[in-house]
């Protein structure tokens, strides 16, 4: 089978396709630290052609949602890089440190960019792994704050869930 061609207005269209990327080009130091440029690049201008169609009124909510879901998918992608799966096949992703830095960079960018992103992943019950790396290596994610005390006000959220992010704001506003 032949592998997919994509052009740079395609992947600008939509850079999540990068991700698709095979795992040992993220366990390759300098292709890591190539691909995130690329792909820090290609965000950006898929963010400024959104962002052009919410001023103009085009499609603008549509827009947003595209752009907070992208976000949340890059974050938790970015966060499974990190956390060194456990499975066979990916093993340790990271052995040189400035991929994971570079990784975290991206993943700090994103969040202090994004206003709640932190927030809508807790609350979709992210693993213990990663909210690990949110709480000691994201400080941003404290500008979630007033998201988290609003919910763990809402008397209609279940207690479950209300404990897990209240687990969660906790540990990020203490260390931040």
């Amino acid at each position: 089978s032949t592998l997919p061609c994509y052009t740079y207005a395609s992947l600008c269209e939509d850079p999540l396709v990068v991700l698709k990327c095979h795992l040992n080009i993220w366990k390759s130091n300098n292709l890591c630290l190539i691909l995130l440029e690329v792909f820090e690049a290609i965000l950006q201008i898929n963010e400024d052609q959104l962002n052009l169609k919410i001023q103009s009124g085009r499609d603008a909510i549509t827009a947003e949602q595209y752009l907070v879901s992208r976000d949340a998918i890059v974050v938790r992608t970015l966060l499974f890089l990190i956390c060194e799966p456990s499975t066979e096949e990916a093993g340790s992703v990271f052995e040189a440190k400035s991929c994971r830095n570079a990784i975290l960079k991206v993943l700090r960018k994103i969040i202090s960019l994004r206003k709640g992103l932190v927030f809508s992943i807790i609350k979709q019950d992210i693993s213990e792994a990663f909210l690990n790396v949110i709480v000691h290596s994201v400080p941003e994610a404290a500008q979630d704050s007033d998201l988290f005390v609003s919910m763990l006000q809402d008397q209609s959220t279940p207690i479950v869930s209300r404990l897990k992010v209240a687990d969660a704001s906790f540990r990020i506003v203490a260390l931040n």
